[in-house]
């Protein structure tokens, strides 16, 4: 098997991708109980990063590597930015919608006050083509 990266077929772009949309607590909208609302392009990766960042790498018995491992480098006493970006980028990838994400686009906030770090990915690329910026946002939080 070649270890050469290929590019999808044409007809494999982010407007034929589509996922269940995610709220921003995790929760899938349902819009008025109409049942769940399914979101394509941008919308689709949002909501598939939305997934990656609030699972917990090895949370999930259907793939353990699912996930963002938080206890591997993110949480502890020493914070190292540079690391923690290639984690995040890292983990970025897994949801199929979201073209590689370059370690430089990943920028953190901190709140002081709350003693919460949260990631910002811009700009995020989809395999179609479409950009947007992600905040990590509520459950998401470092």
């Amino acid at each position: 098997m070649s270890s050469t990266y290929h590019t999808p077929a044409p007809w494999y772009t982010a407007r034929y991708v589509r996922t269940l949309k995610l709220k921003s607590n995790g929760g899938l909208d349902l819009r008025g109980g109409r049942g769940p609302v399914t979101v394509s392009g941008a919308e689709c990766a949002e909501s598939q990063l939305r997934a990656v960042f609030a699972t917990n790498a090895g949370e999930w018995p259907f793939n353990l590597e699912f996930g963002v491992p938080y206890n591997e480098g993110l949480l502890g006493r020493y914070f190292d930015e540079t690391a923690a970006a290639a984690i995040l980028a890292a983990a970025a990838e897994q949801a199929p919608a979201v073209a590689p994400v370059p370690i430089g686009n990943v920028t953190f906030s901190l709140d002081d006050e709350t003693r919460t770090l949260r990631p910002t990915i811009a700009p995020v690329y989809t395999i179609g083509g479409e950009s947007f910026d992600f905040t990590a946002q509520g459950n998401d939080d470092i």
